[in-house]
């Protein structure tokens, strides 16, 4: 029984006993009325307070119980509802997953596939231009070394011709200083037969006179 219903049958009992206040004087002394008021207060309030306990114990029993039973009802439908969102997320997280490694696995596959791509045409454009600088560098270079190949022969052959020259001439004087002293000789000698035959004729010639 709710406590809003004791206080209405309280109030029925109070109301019942104002009227048979009012009516007891005329059948019985005060004395009597309040005697009889008194009796039937102490019985009311006791058989008030006697079922205002059993109302409240039965609501405490019922109230625990309800409790007890909605607690049971709440934990099995709150198991319930979380073991369904378990697998529900759990269905969600791997098919989320395997929706997120395909795009991963599609987005490295055109990376890397990009990124190779890249890659060849940047070293194809590189090996390409590297060659292209090492032709330039090497014809360079080539054609210095030939310059100075070409100088360095040029001055080597007139270095030459000039030591070939200046050979040529110290031999030329050579042999003309040699040729004069020979010929020196050979004029002393001839100058010294001469005047042997001149003074042989003279002799001759002498002796014939």
């Amino acid at each position: 029984m709710r406590t809003g219903q004791m206080e209405q049958r309280v109030e029925k009992v109070e109301r019942r006993v104002d009227r048979i206040e009012q009516i007891l004087p005329t059948l019985a002394t005060r004395n009597d009325l309040q005697a009889a008021i008194s009796g039937s207060e102490q019985r009311m309030r006791a058989h008030v307070f006697e079922s205002i306990e059993a109302s409240e114990q039965r609501m405490r029993t019922h109230v625990s119980e309800s409790i007890e039973a909605s607690e049971q009802r709440m934990r099995t439908h709150v198991s319930e509802s979380i073991e369904a969102s378990e697998q529900r997320m759990r269905t969600h997280v791997s098919e989320r997953i395997e929706v997120s490694e395909q795009r991963m696995r599609t987005h490295v596959s055109e990376s890397v596939e990009a990124s190779e791509q890249r890659m060849r045409t940047h070293v194809s454009e590189s090996v390409e231009a590297s060659e292209q600088r090492m032709r330039t560098h090497v014809s360079e270079r080539i054609e210095v070394s030939e310059q100075r190949m070409r100088t360095h022969v040029s001055e080597s052959i007139e270095a030459s011709e000039q030591r070939m020259r200046d050979a040529i001439t110290a031999s030329e004087q050579r042999t003309r200083t040699e040729l004069r002293t020979h010929f020196d000789v050979v004029a002393e000698g001839m100058r010294h037969e001469v005047r042997l035959v001149a003074e042989a004729v003279a002799g001759l010639s002498g002796r014939g006179r």
